[in-house]
């Protein structure tokens, strides 16, 4: 079984997976890949929009371990709004990869634990931070993979850097906005009501 809660897409296909504010992914298994969402397919993108409230992802499993999302291959991670999107789970990527994350708005994204975007020497791993604030919580660890010369990390101008993580990006980065080296995280708002189980 792969995605706990979405499986979402085809080898061949297209797949466009919207997922709206105020939600929980909480408790979700998977015996394979995607605790809570797994995508595939040709030209791919999951877009959390914030606009209604915070997302969150916590407790969630793929064969035995934390997972959130799986990004299989060729698939566009894109975050909106002015709310929060909190990572307690890991998000990560097949062999193929090709996946990109592109953050706007004025909230954050909280990512806790060992990501993993793009796999090292497959097109892809590229992230622009156009709006809000990218955080990686203390101790965790960021891979956006790709292969050199192809795609920075980038924080533009309305964008900032946060945490105290190790990323990782083969291209190197390019900040024209904020960085703040610190200890902080937030935890999930206990007002959610959407959960998805």
């Amino acid at each position: 079984q792969t995605g706990g809660a979405i499986y979402a897409g085809s080898n061949a296909g297209s797949t466009h997976l919207n997922i709206a504010g105020n939600t929980l992914f909480s408790g979700n298994r998977a015996s394979a890949s995607g605790g809570a969402i797994y995508v595939t397919g040709a030209n791919n993108t999951i877009h959390l929009n914030t606009t209604q409230g915070d997302i969150a992802f916590t407790q969630n499993k793929a064969n035995g371990l934390s997972n959130a999302i799986h990004m299989e291959k060729n698939t566009t991670l894109t975050i909106s709004g002015n709310n929060d999107v909190y990572f307690e789970d890991p998000i990560s990527s097949g062999a193929l990869g090709n996946n990109n994350l592109i953050k706007t708005g004025t909230g954050f994204v909280q990512f806790m634990g060992n990501h993993v975007l793009n796999p090292d020497g497959q097109a892809g791993g590229k992230v622009d931070i156009q709006g809000g604030t990218f955080r990686l919580g203390a101790g965790g660890k960021f891979v956006t993979g790709g292969t050199v010369g192809t795609d920075l990390f980038t924080v533009e101008t309305l964008g900032s850097l946060a945490g105290s993580g190790n990323i990782t990006s083969l291209d190197g980065f390019l900040i024209k906005g904020t960085f703040n080296l610190d200890s902080a995280s937030f935890a999930i708002p206990s007002n959610l009501d959407g959960s998805v189980q």
